[in-house]
């Protein structure tokens, strides 16, 4: 794998993006020959939570985006609330979908409904990119059940994460107000599609993000557990938490829960505020070839990471 990443970045990148990559491309090549049961392990554990969460929870709901932007759905929700939902954003209508789509649908749903519409003409690049730093969330099933009720044993906690991240990512999303004014342009009207082809579009592409988003989850997941060996050994637990985080949330969320007490809080609600470079990855593999970048994504979501700390330390 780390052979593949050298050869195939040589002849791209310039040299100090091209170290960026070797060094930890050699790290992985070394971890994985020096302890494959180890890296192999990694890989089943994320392999069964892809199983047994992350599918059953993300596939129905990319399918169900998939049929409800054919019907019409989004634009009967740009008429229905999008005039105030743009003027709080400086946005047009249509951004209402893939705000209250992002809110409830979990990772990486906004990105998935703000592709749809900004190739259907309904959102600027502008809109769409700004779209993209605030509305990829984690969903209230992952922060109340998954981390609040099953990782730390606290269902409460759970819904305070999820109250805080939406606060702060909807900060983030009018923080950006002033590169945007509303518009409130005209709501396309949806084209007339046979049902079976919504259904089976909806199912195929749903089905190839699913691939896409197990494979991130998969591999940052080996990366996150090599990492978190190295951190814990040097700087101890705490590090370890921080960086699993960084890589991977719910290897982050699981540390954060061996860890318990106030810290362990804050970093858990960093986590869920930065979203882990899986997740980035996921949002940047959806948005691939579309013409919608990513630039902004990063910065905001460290925000939102500082301010989910700021809130729950806070609350705590």
């Amino acid at each position: 794998m780390a052979v593949i990443i050298i050869l195939t970045t040589k002849n791209r990148l310039p040299g100090p993006s091209a170290l960026i990559l070797w060094l930890p491309a050699f790290f992985l090549l070394g971890y994985f020959l020096r302890a494959p049961s180890l890296a192999a392990s990694s890989a089943a554990s994320a392999l069964r939570a892809c199983a047994a969460s992350l599918i059953p929870a993300l596939f129905p709901f990319i399918v169900l985006v998939g049929i409800l932007s054919g019907v019409g759905i989004p634009q009967a929700l740009a008429k229905l609330v999008g005039k105030p939902i743009g003027r709080l954003f400086g946005m047009s209508p249509a951004a209402a979908y893939p705000i209250l789509m992002g809110a409830l649908g979990g990772f990486p749903i906004g990105a998935v409904c703000t592709r749809e519409l900004y190739e259907q003409g309904q959102l600027s690049r502008d809109e769409a990119e700004r779209l993209c730093t605030f509305t990829n969330n984690a969903s209230p099933a992952f922060c109340i059940g998954g981390i609040g009720a099953s990782l730390m044993g606290d269902a409460s906690f759970g819904l305070q994460l999820y109250l805080c991240q939406l606060a702060a990512a909807f900060f983030v999303g009018i923080l950006q107000r002033r590169r945007g004014k509303y518009q409130p342009s005209a709501v396309l009207p949806c084209s007339p599609r046979p049902a079976a082809a919504i259904i089976t579009d909806a199912i195929t592409s749903g089905g190839i993000t699913m691939l896409k988003i197990c494979s991130f989850a998969v591999f940052f997941a080996v990366v996150g557990d090599a990492a978190c060996l190295i951190t814990e050994a040097a700087l101890g637990e705490r590090a370890a938490a921080v960086t699993a985080a960084i890589f991977e949330l719910t290897l982050g969320a699981r540390r954060c829960a061996e860890l318990g007490g106030k810290s362990a809080k804050i970093i858990c609600a960093a986590a869920v505020g930065w979203s882990g470079l899986s997740v980035q990855m996921q949002i940047s593999s959806i948005l691939s070839g579309s013409g919608i970048r990513m630039k902004r994504c990063y910065c905001c979501k460290l925000i939102s990471a500082v301010l989910m700390a700021g809130l729950i330390g806070s609350l705590c």
